[in-house]
């Protein structure tokens, strides 16, 4: 094969399985690298300011939008949080499922349903 045919095989390939990633994740591969590099950059702004909250915090990007998910200690931690990911995000939009867990004294157990003193 001469250098001219290997050139057009390796750009055959290389288009089929760019279309392949497509049919399956229903996203091309620009918009997938997009998408991770949204959530690198968001990562590590959030990982910049040292929060010890950020292991129990999963940041994601998927389709332009930036999700984040998991447990934060405090109503105040959870904005801190997304006001930093909405930040580095830029102007995709960013979708909070943040969760506050252990702010509040006299909740209710989830096992009894009943309140600690």
């Amino acid at each position: 094969m001469s250098g001219r045919g290997r050139v057009l095989a390796a750009a055959i390939v290389a288009a089929a399985v760019l279309a392949g990633c497509q049919t399956m994740t229903g996203r091309t591969m620009g918009q997938w690298w997009d998408d991770k590099a949204a959530t690198a950059k968001v990562k590590t702004a959030l990982a910049s300011k040292r929060l010890t909250t950020l292991t129990r915090v999963d940041v994601d990007a998927y389709d332009g939008t930036v999700y984040l998910t998991g447990n934060v200690p405090n109503e105040q931690a959870k904005q801190q949080i997304e006001d930093m990911a909405r930040a580095a995000a830029g102007n995709r939009p960013v979708v909070s499922r943040l969760s506050v867990v252990g702010e509040a004294t006299g909740a209710a157990s989830p096992r009894t349903g009943t309140t600690r003193p």
